[in-house]
């Protein structure tokens, strides 16, 4: 008591006096039990143990003038001690998890796996809402900033970061669908380095003569200028349909569902250069009323028409072939895509358990050993943004132990969160996870779906539980 005492009047006196020997007398009286705590709790990384304890008392030094009389300063500066080393853990695992977003990132730069995403890239597109597609357009295709965005649309910043949020996860999950698997942070990453390339150096100044030149002719654009325009067009007809042959015959083994799509894409090309060959066969007919087209450019001319009907022929026979390959294609990459989507489902849920585990033991260790009684009292423990506080995570587990901590026998072994419903992989074994008192996860595997004896075994019940079975 005595000590207590002395502790008081020594806060008393630095608090009303600003006595710094009175503040140091309390620095070398509880420095050890600070640093102590701390480095428990930081699983003896005295580093970072040094800096709590300092943290801690610059606290002390800046709210001695509030603390209220008759305080039991021991137990302060421990509880202090135990919730800024805590605030430290969780600021390191963001900051592990930063690093491997980071990883994700530099991994998301590999040539191939760009390469996977670029041909479904427009089709996922088309699979978003017009908002979302309108963000993501803005920014990864503009490369603005979310302010710029935010302006563009009309809406708040906030607003314009969870528009793009949304467009990248539903992005990846149609990207998933058809077999490549990638996180958002990696997709965002990707679209940021090669969702847009430069167009080629005389291409905007070639469009704007072209679009202005008809523009001003309006409906009397002479034979010379259509004869130019038609060869100009025929170039572009031509390497499209180049690229859309190249594209096939890299990604021939894609879902049947995209061999179709590109099959009529090659077909609506071949029907546009068919055109384009019968309006040059027309124009080509006349070279020497026309002055405007000299000898050179008629030869250029019958060179690119030729070279349309060679690749015609070759787009037709392209369609044949993969349309014979498409029936083994098509199977491949869907059972694929389950057994992943199935592998990423078992780890989201024990990485929710796990985190769901850890921020109920800070709650306990806030709430002089209580667990909760409902997953409300646990959510201001949690940061914003953080993946697994959300109505579907309440909705998918249960809190099974309401009673005190020091009550558990056994923590390793005695669960205190448990998932609600199992569910099946596509093996036919059925899983469901649990989180323990000690804080560790675990995903558990039973043939025929019952996990009753598991769970008897491991839950340890309150007395108010016992009493109302």
């Amino acid at each position: 008591m005595v000590m207590m005492s002395e502790d008081e009047q020594l806060l008393r006196r630095y608090a009303e006096e600003g006595s710094e020997p009175a503040f140091g007398e309390l620095v070398r009286r509880h420095v050890d039990l600070v640093y102590s705590a701390a480095l428990r709790m930081l699983n003896g990384d005295s580093h970072m143990a040094q800096d709590v304890t300092q943290t801690v008392f610059a606290d002390l030094a800046r709210k001695a003038h509030g603390l209220p009389r008759g305080i039991l300063l021991a137990g302060w500066l421990y509880r202090h001690a135990c919730f800024t080393a805590a605030n430290v853990v969780r600021g390191e695992q963001r900051r592990k998890a930063r690093e491997r977003i980071a990883v994700e990132m530099s991994m998301a730069s590999d040539e191939s796996t760009w390469k996977g995403i670029a041909p479904l890239l427009e089709e996922s597109m088309e699979q978003l809402g017009k908002k979302e597609r309108e963000a993501i357009v803005l920014r990864f295709f503009k490369q603005m900033d979310f302010r710029s965005v935010a302006v563009a649309l009309e809406v708040g910043e906030d607003a314009a970061q969870k528009r793009v949020s949304r467009g990248l996860e539903k992005l990846r999950m149609h990207l998933k669908q058809r077999g490549v698997v990638v996180s958002s942070a990696a997709l965002a990453a990707m679209l940021t380095a090669e969702g847009v390339s430069s167009a080629p150096v005389n291409l905007a100044a070639s469009v704007t003569g072209t679009a202005l030149a008809s523009a001003a002719a309006g409906g009397g654009v002479s034979i010379t200028s259509i004869k130019l325009m038609a060869m100009t067009k025929l170039k572009v007809a031509t390497a499209a349909v180049v690229a859309g042959l190249l594209a096939a015959a890299v990604w021939q083994y894609q879902a049947n569902g995209k061999l179709r799509n590109e099959n009529r894409t090659l077909a609506e090309r071949a029907a546009q250069v068919e055109q384009l060959r019968a309006e040059n066969a027309r124009l080509a007919a006349q070279p020497k009323t026309e002055p405007g087209l000299n000898q050179d450019q008629l030869k250029e001319l019958l060179r690119l028409r030729s070279e349309v009907g060679r690749l015609r022929k070759e787009a037709a026979e392209a369609a044949k072939v993969e349309e014979k390959k498409a029936q083994t294609a098509r199977q491949e990459p869907q059972q694929k895509s389950a057994e992943e989507q199935a592998q990423l489902e078992k780890y989201a849920k024990l990485s929710h358990s796990q985190q769901w585990v850890l921020t109920l033991r800070e709650f306990v260790g806030d709430n002089d050993g209580q667990y909760p009684t409902n997953f409300q009292q646990v959510l201001p423990y949690l940061s914003d943004g953080d993946p697994y506080a959300t109505a579907a995570t309440t909705n998918q587990f249960e809190i099974l132990y309401k009673g005190l901590n020091k009550d558990i026998a056994k923590p390793s072994e005695t669960m205190v969160l448990r998932e609600r419903e199992a569910w099946q992989s596509p093996d036919g074994a059925w899983f469901k996870t649990y989180g323990f008192a000690d804080g560790h996860a675990e995903l558990h595997k039973a043939a025929d779906g019952n996990f009753d004896a598991y769970e008897n075994e491991h839950i340890q019940r309150t007395e108010e539980s016992r009493a109302a079975q």
